[in-house]
């Protein structure tokens, strides 16, 4: 819930004092569309936060400003004034904390009308220039099935692995997603971005002991998500080169690489060919033709 407009009584100093409460920790990257989620991130400002918004066909009062929201702001329709999602478009939006601003400007954006308002000790703004933050027990509860792009998210530094997490390789939603992307082996302790894809459940979930992370075992659930280095996301072209030779194939993540071998040519137009010759690496297989017949 936002805090009632009647606390305006209290200076803007005297309302930083009275919510001098600690600010709560988001433990689910999804939210709903009339959260304000903002709003918890108070005595932060700076900090950058990424969550993952529903599909929605109606907006959410409260909204006050353009492009600078005060913080009790309804999250989701303000991404929809903002254009960073459309009606019936559920996606993954990352604010920045902000402190007090003086005055909010309303307007009518994308079939969202937002109000004036005056000061505001606390604000926020959307910039995608880079992912935001989530934490160590943030799970994926809440992240719409429909949601089929990739998210990245950023853990922070000096993990703690004390969240839980249920399953190998693909998780269950409401495992921590960090603590999770250790276990699959995409990331450490010392944090960093991580890639996630959101996937079918499953009838069962085997949990196994990996990188200092014990992943617990359970039954049916009906969403889980993979993370993108774990092999399990879309397949994604790559180039892979070896002194000499040159070929594009499919590997299981979506990284560009290039690998070259000497002696051998992709394109096949390399003079004194003499056969077709294969070449197999662990997740890649491209065919390549001598450059020299290596003969009697």
């Amino acid at each position: 819930m936002f805090p009632p407009r009647a606390w305006l009584a209290l200076s803007a100093t005297g309302f930083l004092a009275a919510s001098a409460v600690a600010s709560a920790q988001q433990t689910s990257l999804g939210v709903h569309a009339d959260d304000t989620p903002a709003w918890y991130f108070r005595e932060q400002a700076g900090r950058r936060v990424s969550f993952v918004c529903p599909a929605s066909d109606r907006w959410f009062r409260p909204v006050w400003g353009t492009d600078v929201y005060t913080a009790d702001t309804k999250l989701c329709s303000a991404a929809i004034h903002a254009g960073k999602l459309k009606f019936g478009q559920p996606g993954l939006v990352t604010i920045v904390i902000g402190a007090h601003e003086e005055p909010y400007v309303g307007s009518e954006r994308n079939g969202v009308t937002s109000d004036d308002y005056g000061a505001w000790p606390m604000s926020f703004t959307f910039d995608e220039s880079a992912p935001g933050e989530i934490e160590w027990k943030t799970s994926a509860t809440g992240v719409p099935a429909d949601l089929k792009d990739t998210i990245t998210v950023v853990c922070p530094g000096k993990g703690d692995l004390s969240g839980l997490v249920w399953g190998t390789e693909m998780y269950t939603i409401d495992s921590s997603i960090c603590v999770a992307a250790v276990h699959a082996g995409v990331m450490t302790t010392a944090g960093g971005p991580v890639q996630l894809t959101m996937t079918a459940g499953r009838d069962d979930y085997s949990g196994t002991e990996r990188n200092g992370v014990i992943s617990r075992s359970w039954g049916k659930q009906t969403q889980s998500y993979v993370f993108a280095a774990s092999g399990k996301s879309d397949a994604g072209g790559r180039t892979i080169q070896l002194a000499g030779f040159s070929a594009a194939g499919v590997a299981k993540a979506a990284i560009a690489r290039t690998i070259q071998l000497e002696g051998f040519s992709a394109t096949g137009t390399a003079p004194e060919t003499k056969e077709p010759r294969t070449i197999q690496l662990k997740g890649w297989t491209g065919t390549g033709l001598g450059t020299k017949p290596r003969g009697d």
